[in-house]
């Protein structure tokens, strides 16, 4: 169980004898690492390509910049605040996650 929080550890440890099946520590682990959200990481090792979250908000990359932008990636206007685009500054980010089944 490398690279997981040390709580996901633990807690993984307490559930697989709770339910009698240790074997299972390294995927309940895993599991609950996942669902605790997404992994911050600094801004300089985001993918420049691709939409992604920051602490600014959903964010992508263009012509050095970080501009503010929908999860599609279309850039909105911030004219009526007296702005063209959103520009931001971004100091971390994670992957979106995927979007909801809806069904």
């Amino acid at each position: 169980m490398t690279e997981l929080p040390q709580w996901a550890v633990e807690r993984a440890k307490e559930l697989a004898a709770m339910w009698n099946d240790p074997g299972q520590e390294a995927a309940i682990a895993r599991a609950l690492a996942e669902a605790a959200g997404p992994k911050w990481q600094p801004i300089e090792t985001a993918p420049k390509d691709t939409v992604v979250l920051t602490d600014c908000g959903t964010a992508m990359h263009y012509a050095g910049q970080w501009f503010l932008c929908t999860a599609g990636g279309a850039v909105p206007s911030c004219a009526d605040w007296g702005r063209e685009v959103s520009e931001i500054s971004p100091s971390v980010w994670a992957p979106l996650p995927a979007a909801p089944e809806v069904g």
